[in-house]
């Protein structure tokens, strides 16, 4: 049963993994204002202060994500190829609120 659940969760995650236009800009800027966030991050690990005021401008931007999915889904053709951003807000949460975490 175990095995059957992983292999079900591989599939779904590929799933959702080639379902994403990865060569769209957005998203590749997406995903480099992360590695950016990432490094920035390693960089002030000894500032407290910063890293502090850092974590509650992360939260503001987690928090924000329902907001976020919800403009994106009224203006996605504006900027992507496809409609990424459905009511329970999966896209989001994966590659905007997630590697905030």
């Amino acid at each position: 049963k175990v095995r059957e659940g992983a292999s079900s969760f591989y599939e779904d995650l590929m799933g959702f993994v080639h379902a994403i236009d990865f060569g769209e800009l957005w998203i590749m800027a997406l995903l480099l204002f992360h590695v950016l966030l990432w490094f920035f991050v390693v960089a002030t690990r000894g500032h407290t202060d910063l890293q502090t005021v850092l974590f509650l401008v992360l939260l503001a931007g987690a928090y924000g994500a329902e907001r976020l999915n919800t403009l994106g889904a009224a203006h996605w053709e504006s900027f992507a190829g496809q409609n990424y951003f459905d009511k329970h807000g999966v896209f989001i949460s994966v590659l905007w609120s997630a590697p905030l975490l």
